[in-house]
């Protein structure tokens, strides 16, 4: 299992307006082109009916003001993101939960995992995989219907440290009737944002070099350990 493969992709957010604006401004250069060939090739003594060329003139203005609003729109869609990537340095420092598989882990450093079972399980074990998508841990997990933890210790299934990097974890479980859980398992990690990034209209977080999209991020956690919801 690659890292970070229960997430969704990350997507370029303008791609689509700006599709939109060059469609409205070749309609209005085709409008344009078609309303001048017809002026000048208009019959003196038959000339364009006054009220049809009105119409013209106001299919005109729909189409420049369609262009106009289209570009504020943009600006807005881009203030936005910009006002967000400056709120995204507030986080600096923190440590967050997040709706995400993959996490960093320190030399010799106790993670928690919290994961969601959407029914009960009859049997459920928790796997490890290190940023290479190798196995490097696997144990027993609870069996119950709803959201749980799991601490991790950092240490292999023989009981050796593993390295400081980036680890990802799946739950693999079966029902009563042991067909695979697989639909609406959740999971959240926790993780030190240690740098801000505005990219492709997307502002990331980054918890060590484990990139995470900050609409994923669930809860900030005081010193405590308690957590304060981002919802």
């Amino acid at each position: 299992m690659s890292i970070g493969s229960v997430t969704a992709p990350y997507y370029s957010g303008n791609t689509k307006s700006q599709s939109s604006l060059a469609g409205l401004s070749n309609d209005l250069d085709s409008f344009l082109m078609i309303l001048t060939t017809q002026l000048q090739n208009q019959d003196p003594l038959s000339p364009t009916d006054s009220n049809e060329f009105t119409k013209q003139l106001t299919q005109y203005a729909d189409v420049e003001q369609g262009i106009q609003q289209n570009a504020n729109l943009e600006k807005l869609i881009a203030l936005q993101g910009t006002n967000q990537a400056i709120g995204a340095v507030s986080y600096m420092g923190q440590t967050v939960k997040v709706d995400y598989n993959a996490f960093p882990k320190g030399a010799e450093e106790t993670v928690t995992l919290d994961y969601a079972l959407p029914e009960d399980a009859k049997t459920a074990v928790i796997q490890i995989h290190d940023e290479d998508d190798n196995l490097v841990y696997s144990g027993p997990a609870e069996t119950a219907k709803g959201s749980h933890s799991f601490e991790w210790e950092g240490k292999d299934g023989l009981g050796n440290y593993l390295p400081e990097g980036s680890y990802s974890f799946e739950i693999k479980a079966v029902d009563k009737d042991e067909a695979p859980i697989e639909e609406n398992l959740k999971y959240s990690v926790r993780g030190k944002v240690t740098s801000v990034e505005y990219t492709d209209g997307q502002t990331i977080l980054y918890l060590g070099n484990v990139p995470v999209n900050i609409n994923r991020v669930e809860a900030i956690l005081n010193p405590a350990g308690s957590e304060t919801s981002n919802t």
